[in-house]
C-alpha cells in the first residue's frame, strides 16, 4: 500500500469532530478551582474612653434640664426616690434615653444614689422650686453643684486667672479626661451647665466669670451693729478647698479697739486630721480668744 493509500485509509476511519467542538469540549472540562485562603481581618482598635463621664448628645441640653427638673418633681420635695422611668413619662422621652444621663447626674451631684433608686439632691430641689417663680435664672440655683464638679472647678480656675476663648476651653475640658474629638459637642454641654447656672458668661466667642462665681466667696463680716461699725469684705475659701477658716476684722474708735472674729470648720474634713494638726489648731484658737479677752480689759 502506497503512503497517499494509508493516508487515505486512516482519514477514512478517524472519527469527524465539527469545527470549534474541540473548543468546546476544553471549556467544559472541569477546572480545580485554587485553594481559597481566609483574609485575616484584624479588629479596629478601641478608641479611648473618657475618665469622666459627659452627658448624652441625644438628648439636648434644655431637655436635660427639663430631666433635672422632673426629678425633683417625681421626688416629691426629697421625700422619696425618683425612677428615670416615670421622668421619662413627665418629658416625653423614651426611659432609655433619660437613663443615658443617670451615670452623669449621680458622679456629678446631681443625683445620689440609693440602691437601685435615685433621690435629687437639694440643689436640684432648689431648682424645681426656684423655676415656678423664675424659670429663666432658676438654673441658678444648680450653682453649687457646678462649682464642686471637676469641670466646674477646672473652668472656674481657668477664669479666675484670664477670659478663655470657648474652643480652647473645649480643649482644656477634653485634655483633662482623654476625651476625643468625636466628643465635642458632649464636652461642649459642661460648658452650658456652667453657663446655665451663672458661672461663666458667654461673651462673643469669649468665656469670662458669670455673677455667681463672683458672688462667691465674698461674704459681708460684721462687727455687731453699731454706730462706728465697719462691715469687711472677707474672702473666705469654699469648704471643698478648706475646712476651717478664720476671719477677723479690727478698727479703732474713740480710743476702744472692735475685734471681730468668725471661725467655720468643716467636720468632714476635720474628721481626717491628725491629733497634732487638731492641737495645733485648737491652741491656735486659744490664742486667738486670749488676745481677744486681752483687748477688751485695756
Amino acid at each position: 500500500m502506497t503512503d497517499t493509500a494509508k493516508v487515505l485509509a486512516e482519514a477514512k476511519d478517524a472519527p469527524v469532530v465539527a469545527p470549534g467542538a474541540a473548543k468546546a469540549d476544553a471549556t467544559n472540562k472541569k477546572i480545580k478551582p485554587l485553594p481559597h485562603r481566609a483574609a485575616k481581618i484584624r479588629p479596629l482598635p478601641a478608641k479611648p474612653q473618657p475618665t469622666k463621664r459627659l452627658p448624652s448628645e441625644r438628648i439636648k441640653f434644655q431637655k436635660q434640664l427639663d430631666i433635672i427638673r422632673a426629678y425633683g418633681i417625681r421626688s416629691d420635695g426629697g421625700s422619696h426616690t425618683a425612677n428615670y422611668k416615670d421622668v421619662g413619662q413627665d418629658v416625653d422621652t423614651h426611659p432609655n434615653t433619660v437613663s443615658l444621663l443617670v451615670g452623669f447626674f449621680v458622679e456629678n451631684g446631681f443625683l445620689d444614689r440609693i440602691g437601685t433608686e435615685t433621690m435629687p439632691t437639694k440643689s436640684v430641689l432648689d431648682f424645681t422650686q426656684a423655676y415656678n417663680w423664675a424659670p429663666d435664672t432658676a438654673a441658678r440655683k444648680l450653682a453649687p453643684i457646678i462649682r464642686k464638679s471637676w469641670f466646674g472647678e477646672l473652668l472656674l480656675r481657668k477664669l479666675r486667672f484670664r477670659s478663655l476663648p470657648e474652643e480652647e476651653a473645649l480643649a482644656e475640658l477634653a485634655g483633662s479626661i482623654g476625651a476625643g474629638p468625636e466628643l465635642k459637642s458632649q464636652v461642649g454641654m459642661l460648658i452650658d451647665y456652667a453657663v446655665a447656672a451663672g458661672l461663666a458668661r458667654r461673651d462673643g466667642a469669649q468665656l469670662v466669670l458669670g455673677e455667681e462665681a463672683l458672688a462667691t466667696g465674698t461674704e459681708p463680716i460684721s462687727n455687731g451693729g453699731g454706730k462706728g461699725d465697719v462691715v469687711e469684705s472677707q474672702d473666705r475659701p469654699s469648704t471643698t478647698r478648706s475646712g476651717a477658716a478664720v476671719a477677723t476684722g479690727f478698727m479703732t474708735t474713740e480710743g476702744a479697739v472692735q475685734f471681730h472674729v468668725d471661725i467655720r470648720v468643716n467636720m468632714k474634713e476635720m474628721a481626717g486630721w491628725s491629733a497634732d494638726r487638731i492641737t495645733a489648731f485648737f491652741g491656735g484658737l486659744a490664742q486667738v480668744l486670749a488676745a481677744k479677752k486681752g483687748t477688751e480689759e485695756i
